[in-house]
């Protein structure tokens, strides 16, 4: 399933509001309830059944709270309360590692950092920050179980080209 969020401005749709494609009456409908908090500049990942957000922007200051949206029972988003970004930020880059884990990189509040978290655990590790700052970045998913040789090639390549 294709899933989108929209923002302010989406006069149709609802801000905060959880969107799919409706591939046979070919329109947008609502998949969940409206997030706990609105996000301008939010990054978005799916692990496994999750649907995750993290950050965003909520004039006049950044988030750094995480919400999941369990696909399996979308009525309700849960906010995260044992785990945060470790700084508020929006337009940053959020990329699923595994069902558990997601890398985030860049965004406003923390251009250089990057930084492994775990949803199971509650933590997350700093890594080496980017040399590099980024800001308004984004990521495309990748099923990990089907490419996991090649895709450990293609990361390091990436990683060593975020680094520099």
């Amino acid at each position: 399933q294709f899933f989108s969020f929209f923002g302010q401005g989406q006069r149709a749709f609802q801000p905060g509001q959880c969107y799919y494609y409706d591939k046979d009456n070919k329109a947008w409908a609502p998949f969940s309830g409206p997030m706990n908090s609105y996000r301008g500049g939010a990054s978005l990942t799916r692990m496994g059944r999750f649907i995750v957000v993290s950050g965003g922007n909520r004039f006049p200051a950044p988030l750094s709270s995480v919400e999941v949206l369990n696909t399996r029972k979308p009525e309700k988003w849960r906010t995260l309360s044992k785990l945060t970004l470790p700084n508020p930020t929006y337009d940053h880059c959020t990329v699923a590692v595994n069902k558990t884990t997601m890398f985030v990189t860049g965004g406003f509040g923390q251009e250089s950092q990057a930084i492994m978290m775990d949803l199971l655990s509650k933590n997350y590790k700093a890594e080496e920050p980017m040399r590099q700052p980024r800001r308004k970045v984004k990521s495309e998913s990748l099923n990990f179980e089907k490419f996991r040789f090649p895709l450990l090639q293609i990361l390091s390549i990436l990683f060593r080209k975020l680094l520099n």
